[in-house]
């Protein structure tokens, strides 16, 4: 049986502070920058203790934000739709697998991408983000994206799917400030639901988050949390 997330026993009341040594694979981890909270999840591999959902150092991702038609956003949902209800041995979902290949590889337009753990931080304190806390805890902290009432799958769940948008980024799709950041990448890894962040979302509260919990409960595992994320795509498109 996967080991459950445990992150509401190590983050404080008040102070989300950790040490790295308290760090464990799965975890959602954050910290300040000027006007934002930067999140990512924690995989502690060589050469990938972090994934996260970052500009381009250079500048360079705006100008392919621009340019992306959105078509190949759309193409590569249904594509992975309609893969999702093939027979993974069928000539058919062989045919769209080297296809999604094809794209991913002449296309990264997003950077969803791993790096130390010390360059995610860039010199800023490492804290950790909580999950299945307290309705009290929620009303009163000061940093909103600090804690979620939502339960979180297994953080070996977590990985997994932090992964497969490593590998695969194109299916993630665009940066957009309000609604795809880095912290609905995050929040989606923990639970597969990106309603859950409340980076710029200033109606997100513990009460919202309650009634999320309740109309959608957090998926168990990764394959679950894709198959929602492609279906919604999907209708989206």
């Amino acid at each position: 049986m996967a080991m459950a997330d445990d992150s509401s026993s190590r983050a404080g009341f008040i102070s989300h502070s950790v040490d790295k040594n308290d760090l464990r694979p799965g975890d959602h981890i954050y910290c300040h920058r000027i006007g934002y909270t930067h999140h990512g999840i924690y995989i502690d591999e060589p050469g990938c203790e972090v994934i996260h959902f970052s500009g381009d150092d250079k500048g360079s991702l705006e100008k392919k934000w621009n340019q992306q038609s959105g078509e190949l956003s759309k193409r590569v949902a249904r594509l992975s739709s309609e893969k999702d209800q093939l027979p993974e041995d069928s000539a058919r979902a062989k045919e769209i697998k080297q296809e999604l290949d094809e794209i991913y590889e002449d296309d990264r337009i997003v950077c969803i991408k791993s790096t130390t753990l010390a360059n995610f931080l860039n010199g800023a304190t490492l804290r950790l983000v909580s999950y299945d806390c307290s309705f009290i805890k929620k009303i009163f902290v000061i940093v909103r994206s600090s804690c979620h009432t939502k339960k979180a799958m297994p953080p070996s769940e977590t990985i997994k799917l932090a992964k497969h948008f490593l590998y695969h980024p194109q299916e993630w799709g665009n940066y957009e400030l309000t609604s795809n950041n880095c912290e609905n990448f995050a929040c989606f890894c923990k639970t597969g639901d990106m309603n859950i962040a409340t980076q710029l979302q200033y109606h997100s509260n513990a009460f919202s988050e309650t009634v999320s919990e309740f109309l959608f409960q957090s998926c168990q595992t990764a394959e679950d949390a894709l198959r929602n994320y492609r279906q919604i795509k999907a209708n989206k498109n």
